[in-house]
This record gives C-alpha cells, sequence and structure tokens, in this order.
C-alpha cells in the first residue's frame, strides 16, 4: 500500500523518523504536505471528516501522554484531535497492534493515487559525463566539483553560526525549537538555581517552595462539580455527576491537591479547595480560579465578597450541563461558561483543556508570580 496511513504504519515498524523535512512528510520515496488527507476517518460527528497526515503523526507523536494532555497540546498546534476511541484504534494499528480499524476507509485506501516519487539521486551534469574511463588515481573535474559541494554542504556547519543558514530543511525550525526548550533552558535554570546557592540571599523557605496555584469549587452537592468530581474532572478530563462519584466510593477532602501533566515527565500542582474563608492573607492572592454556581451566596464571608471585584483578581468559570440554560447573572459577570456532557468523555475532555488554556492565559497575565509554581516529576 502507498497512501500515507499505511506509509507512516510501515515507517514507524521500520523506525524512521516521522519529521518534517523542508516543510513535508517523506514516507516511502514520496513527499506528502502536511494537510494531505488520509484514510483514517472520525467515527463520531455528523461530518465526514478524514484526518490529515499532521494529525495522523502528532497523534502518535503524543501517545504517551493523557488524553487532556494530548487535546490541549492539539488546541496549541490548532489541529484537529482524535475522539478518544478514535485515538487508541489508530496508535494500535500504527504500533501494528492490529492490522485495521473501523475508523480506514478501505475504498479510500485502494483508490488512493500516489504523487511522484521524490527522488533521491541527484542529476549530472553534462560535462561530468565521459565515455573513457579516468585512469586509476586520477582526480576529474567532476571529482573536484563533487567535493566542492560536499565541502559548502558540510563543512560550514563548523564554520560560524551564520552557516546554519546553509542547512537543508532551513524553513522549519520547531525540532530545534524543542531541543532548545528541553535543554538550554533547563541547564540555564540549573545554573541560575546553582548561583542563587553560592550567594549570600537567604534560601526561600519550605512553604515558599511548597506553594502551588489554588483553584476554588461550589461546596454544594448539588453543584455540577465540587470537591467529589473535581480532581477527577480537571486531572483525566472525565466527568462524573457528584451524586454519581459519591455512589462510587468518592470521598471529598477538605484540601487536596490536582496534579496536571504537561507533557513527557512533567507536571503542575495546583491546590484545590471548596471553602477560602479562612486562607491567610499570603495565601488569597494565589487563588488563580474559581468555579462559580451564579449564586451569589456562595462568596458569604469570603475576603472578597463582591462578584465584579473578585473576578478581576480571579478566573471565574461557571460549569453547567450541555442542554442546561445559564443563569442569566452568569451571564451578567466576567465569566468563562463551559458546558460538559455527563456522555462524551471526549467532550469534556475537550472543556478541560480550554479550562487549562484560559487558566495559562489569566495567569500570565494577572498573576504571572503563579506562572513560576512547583512543577515535579512524575
Amino acid at each position: 500500500m502507498s497512501d500515507p496511513l499505511s506509509l507512516v504504519r510501515k515507517a514507524i515498524a521500520a523506525g524512521e523518523s516521522l519529521a518534517l523535512v523542508d516543510g513535508s512528510y517523506s514516507l516511502g520515496g514520496f513527499s506528502f504536505p502536511p494537510d494531505t488527507k488520509t484514510a483514517f476517518k472520525r467515527s463520531l460527528g455528523a461530518d465526514e471528516h478524514y484526518h490529515t497526515l499532521r494529525e495522523i503523526v502528532f497523534c502518535y507523536e503524543n501517545a504517551k501522554l493523557p488524553l487532556v494532555g494530548y487535546r490541549t497540546n492539539c488546541l496549541q498546534e490548532k489541529l484537529k484531535a482524535l475522539v478518544e476511541a478514535d485515538r487508541a484504534a489508530l496508535i494500535s494499528y500504527l504500533r501494528g497492534e492490529t492490522a485495521t480499524c473501523p475508523q480506514i476507509d478501505q475504498q479510500a485506501v485502494e483508490a488512493y493515487v500516489p504523487p511522484a516519487p521524490t527522488s533521491t539521486r541527484p542529476k549530472r551534469k553534462a560535462e561530468e559525463i565521459s565515455t573513457v574511463a579516468p585512469a586509476e588515481g586520477t582526480v576529474t573535474s567532476a571529482d573536484a566539483d563533487r567535493l566542492s559541494k560536499l565541502r559548502s554542504k558540510f563543512f560550514p556547519l563548523y564554520a560560524s553560526k551564520s552557516s546554519i543558514y546553509n542547512i537543508a530543511g532551513k524553513d522549519d525550525f520547531r525540532s530545534v525549537l524543542k531541543i532548545f526548550n528541553n535543554t538550554v533552558l533547563q541547564r540555564a535554570s540549573e545554573s541560575g538555581k546553582s548561583q542563587a546557592a553560592g550567594s549570600a540571599a537567604p534560601a526561600p523557605s519550605s512553604s515558599a517552595q511548597r506553594a502551588k496555584p489554588i483553584i476554588v469549587v461550589p461546596s454544594a452537592l448539588t453543584s455540577v462539580i465540587n470537591m467529589f468530581n473535581a480532581k477527577k474532572f480537571l486531572e483525566e478530563g472525565t466527568y462524573v455527576k457528584p451524586e454519581a462519584a459519591i455512589e462510587m466510593g468518592a470521598a471529598a477532602k477538605k484540601v487536596d491537591v490536582v496534579v496536571r501533566r504537561m507533557g513527557g515527565q512533567r507536571v503542575q500542582l495546583y491546590k484545590l479547595i471548596d471553602d477560602p474563608t479562612n486562607l491567610p492573607p499570603e495565601e488569597w492572592s494565589r487563588i488563580a480560579a474559581v468555579f462559580v454556581t451564579g449564586q451569589r451566596w456562595q462568596f458569604n464571608r469570603w475576603r472578597e465578597s463582591d462578584p465584579v471585584q473578585l473576578f478581576q483578581q480571579t478566573l471565574a468559570t461557571h460549569l453547567t450541563l450541555e442542554g442546561r440554560p445559564v443563569d442569566p447573572t452568569v451571564l451578567s459577570w466576567n465569566c468563562r461558561v463551559l458546558k460538559v456532557d455527563e456522555f462524551k468523555d471526549y467532550v469534556n475532555a475537550g472543556v478541560v483543556s480550554q479550562f487549562w488554556l484560559n487558566l495559562d492565559d489569566f495567569i500570565q497575565r494577572k498573576k504571572p508570580h503563579l506562572a513560576s509554581a512547583p512543577t515535579a516529576q512524575s
């Protein structure tokens, strides 16, 4: 098979790279643009969406991430994410664990017409062609020309920083940026820590090191989200009604920790509470997000009980069920509205991803001191 989906599977089995080269994927001797439609069809939704080659490769590259992390990355890359069932089926197929899956349109596979093969052999100039073989050990003009090309191709890499612009594939530096973020910035951070350790400045207290952004959920048992179901929802993108969570044995803690997976081994920690009335002033400033019910009495006895003022200082989010009307009071507040579906986890995973994106943006704009909140290795 020479369709893009089959070629991706073969490349993975052979251990070949799936990186973009000059803005295209090179698979099986063919060159494919990232937006090439594959035979992998979305199983849910009214529209017949065939996932692009970029979406297929991106799904495989993020296979180890939980669903919420994968969907967050898709939103950042502006890619259409695969629904949960499709994602599992695709990964199994690409890894060779299954021969096919229902999402693959076999008619599209059979009808696919591949592009012209990519030539990997450079054309020879007329002056390089000779009917007379040169004497052994002699260097012809053609040899000298080839050596000159090799020098210009490889040696500049060691000459100066400006020579990097001669590298093939210079139009796509995303892989370089990933390496930079994962190594150079990490080394700079470690260097800064070592310098701080060697300076006369006092070391931060253990309480400061443990400081986490705070997320407040409603305390009412009738709320769409509370301490019974918030942790599972925010960590996994799975929504269960509080009463159902209680029946399944869920216990509500006064204080909990939400572990947000950021990709790879990194996680971000958040403090989860439903009663901020006893927080000391220094902790009150760490409240980053509040889930609101739409009832003003929710904020009784809070340090800041006026919703107008409160929502200037925190990200207000109203979580409601799909199909349920939104309280007009909520619409009058500076509040984001997100809707979950108790029967569709793929919808809920996208909702959680949107919440994290909203929170990241809010913290960067309004509370940058929380942007460097504690992270850990999972």
